[in-house]
Parts: structure tokens; sequence; C-alpha cells
């Protein structure tokens, strides 16, 4: 009996000695691992990403270019000797994390790259709605996670700028934030300038080229031809029932102050209209505020305020029936009206 206790004794010292000799290893093991790995990914040109060791399991992490780098560093680490396994923690995100806007001719065309369909949703809807969502070309590319939380709001913000050029293009480039294109004025420009500067995220960095073309002076017949050209099947809308201009007016207001610019020694009226429903003291109030509205806007963008001047006429001037949905949409409109100071 003395024996066998004996026997079973040596046993689970035996045992107790194994688990203290694998547990002291464990830790260089782990760590000699770690090297080999390591130095393999560096050895073959994969910086991004990470080894952690458990054991004889290898875990990777970090942000593959490709779903063929991805597989390669599996392949390069498992290759390693004394890795008994390796697991895939990568996800899978180009080096450079691109988006661009740009304004070609009357299209919007967005490229490049996008999180997730909700963020290329959320992209798509800003772009609608300050340019108009049949202008905007989608060449959107789903590539997985952003560079960081602030990518998204970023590509929205830079449309934001876009819309107030004549012409232009804004580029995300991973954190790398640039803006290059014509504005209306150098009071344009600077005002573009510093709010990309207020809205830069932490950690971004930023480029501007913004240029203004010289204005063409020109006599107020040419500004009359040119305004009713201009206007000709387009329209500055406002909120239901409201002087506040919406997103969509952005872009032909910036082309009435461009032409505004090259109309010196022009007093240009703005004059607002309505349809015949409702009230028509009521109307007319509204339509000053409306014209007020959009002079205010020409004069902040650097056009000598002494030559813009604004005028509400209601219903007064009907150019439709107000008996149909579509005149009535008519009749709601600005004019604008030139003629020598």
């Amino acid at each position: 009996m003395s024996r066998l206790l004996a026997i079973l004794l040596g046993l689970v010292l035996f045992a107790a000695l194994t688990i203290f000799c694998v547990a002291r290893e464990s830790p260089r093991i782990a760590e000699e691992l770690t090297l080999r790995a390591s130095g393999a990914l560096q050895s073959s040109e994969i910086d991004w990403a990470e080894a952690s060791v458990d054991g004889r399991l290898v875990t990777l992490t970090g942000f593959a270019p490709s779903t063929e780098e991805r597989m390669r560093a599996v392949s390069v680490v498992s290759d390693v000797g004394g890795v008994r396994s390796v697991r895939d923690g990568l996800e899978t995100r180009p080096a450079v994390f691109e988006f661009q806007a740009r304004r070609d001719g009357p299209s919007i065309v967005l490229t490049g790259n996008v999180p997730d369909e909700r963020s290329r949703s959320t992209v798509l809807a800003r772009a609608a709605s300050l340019f108009g969502a049949e202008v905007v070309v989608d060449d959107l590319v789903v590539s997985g996670p952003a560079p960081d939380g602030a990518w998204v709001a970023m590509a929205r913000r830079g449309l934001d700028l876009l819309v107030k050029l004549d012409s232009g293009k804004v580029s995300l480039r991973n954190q790398d934030v640039s803006l290059s294109g014509v504005a209306a004025s150098r009071q344009e420009q600077e005002r573009i300038g510093a709010e990309l500067m207020e809205e830069l995220p932490a950690g971004y960095t930023s480029s501007i080229d913004i240029s203004v073309p010289e204005p063409v002076a020109l006599t107020a017949d040419d500004c009359a031809a040119e305004f009713a050209n201009l206007m000709s099947g387009k329209q500055i809308t406002f909120e239901t029932d409201s002087a506040r201009l919406t997103p969509e007016s952005g872009p032909i207001l910036n082309e009435v102050v461009s032409l505004a610019q090259r109309c010196d020694g022009v007093r240009i009226e703005v004059v607002g209209h309505t349809d015949s429903l409702g009230d028509a003291d009521r109307n007319r109030d509204l339509s000053q505020q409306r014209a007020v509205a959009v002079a205010v806007y020409i004069r902040g963008r650097g056009v000598d305020s002494r030559r813009v001047v604004s005028i509400g006429l209601g219903e007064a001037q009907p150019i439709a029936t107000n008996r149909t949905r579509r005149g009535r949409a008519l009749n709601r409109r600005i004019e604008f009206k030139v003629q020598p100071e």
C-alpha cells in the first residue's frame, strides 16, 4: 500500500513539475514566436498587420489593402516555425481611402471610397439636396472601415463647401482634405477657406486652391440679357410659406453673384412674386421678405450693396394661371431687373 502511495505521489510531483516548467517556458515561447511572426511580416513588407501570441496561437490584426494581401499575411505567419495556428483578425481597407466630388459641367460626379452602404446613402442624400438628385453621378465603392469616425462627416462637409464654388472639386484622401475651384468673388474665396479651417477635425490637414476670375464688365443691356438667359427654366426656391432659401438654390445663387460682379455700374432689382393663394397683403409681405433674402445673399458675397435693391410685388404680376398647381409654381418666382445707375 505504501509503495502504491509512493508511486502516486511521484506521478503527482512529476505532473506538477511538468506544469511548472511549461508555465515557466510559455512566456519565453510566446515572446520568441512574437518576434518570429513580426520579423516574417516585416521581411515580407507587411507593415499594416500586427501579430499577438497566446501559446502557439498567433492573432493578426490591422487593415489589409486588399483580400489578396490579407491572405498573404496569414500564409506568411502560418509558415513561421513553432506557430500552431493563425487567427485572422484583419480587416480589408484600401491603403488610401479617398473620396472625391467634382463639379463636371452640370453634373456632380462622386468617386472613391465609402465605408458602408449607410454612409453611401448619407453622402448621396447630401449631394442630392445641394445640387439636385438628377445631376448626381454615383461612382462610389464600398471599401470597408473609414480611417476614423469623423471621415464621413468630413465628406459631407466637403460637399457643403463645393456648392459655394462656381466649379471645382473636393477630395478627402485619408485625413487630408483638398478643395479647389473658382469662387464668385474675393470675399467668397476667403469665406470658404475660413469655413474649411473652422470645421477641420483634429488630426486632419487641408489645402485650398481657389481662384477668382477677373470679371468682364457688361453693359446694362448685356446684363439684362444675361440675367434672362441665366434664369430661363430655373427658379430660386424657398421653404414653404417662408423666406428661408432652400439648399437647392445654392448653385443658381452663386451664378447670380458671378453675373452681378460683372454688372458694374448697373442697378439690380431683386423682384419677388407669389401665387394668388391666401391673403394678398400676406403674399406681398412674403414676396418682399424673399426678395430681401436673395439681395442679402448677393450683397454678402461681395456685390456693392448700393447696387442691389429688393422689391416685393406679391400676386400682382402672374405669368401663368393660378388655377393649376403648375401655374402657381411658375408664379412663385424671383426675377432680376437691371438698369443703369
